[in-house]
């Protein structure tokens, strides 16, 4: 009883002040949850990943073997077009003939027949190895006058 006021005593909550080391504890436990909360996440993320991992080699495997039946499929196709040509082009009694002309350096391509050794066409046509060799000769003659060399350069017209 309160002698002033002849009234019972009533007590009043008490807040508990917590040291700081309670405090540091308390936070090292709460930190400690948090921490291996994080952890567990980790771990199931990590694990999900890993099967993801596992799928993803999985649809790689399926697509690596789908490339290569597409590929051989390609390349049996290819096989077939070459032998077709191949066939097809036995019946042409021609035979090709690379060689490089000695004035100006250029590759030259003659179709000739097999049986007649006949010349049926050749690339570059002889008209235009004949204009192109008249055209260096101006050229070559060009660099001799600036040098002090005169000469002449003449193109032909003929007809083929």
């Amino acid at each position: 009883m309160n002698i002033l006021t002849n009234s019972p005593l009533q007590v009043a909550p008490v807040a508990r002040i917590s040291s700081s080391s309670e405090n540091a504890a308390e936070n090292k436990t709460v930190s400690g949850v948090n921490h291996q909360e994080q952890i567990n996440k980790s771990i199931v993320a990590e694990q999900t990943d890993g099967e993801k991992t596992v799928q993803q080699l999985q649809d790689e495997k399926e697509q690596k073997i789908a490339d290569e039946k597409e590929e051989e499929a390609q390349q049996k196709e290819l096989n077939a077009a070459v032998t077709d040509f191949n066939s097809s082009i036995q019946g042409i009694q021609r035979n090709l003939a690379f060689s490089i002309d000695k004035d100006l350096g250029q590759i030259v391509v003659n179709v000739t027949d097999k049986k007649t050794d006949e010349t049926i066409r050749q690339i570059p046509s002889e008209e235009f190895l004949e204009l192109a060799r008249n055209l260096q000769g101006m050229l070559d003659s060009k660099d001799m006058a600036h040098s002090g060399k005169m000469s002449e350069a003449v193109i032909i017209n003929t007809k083929a």
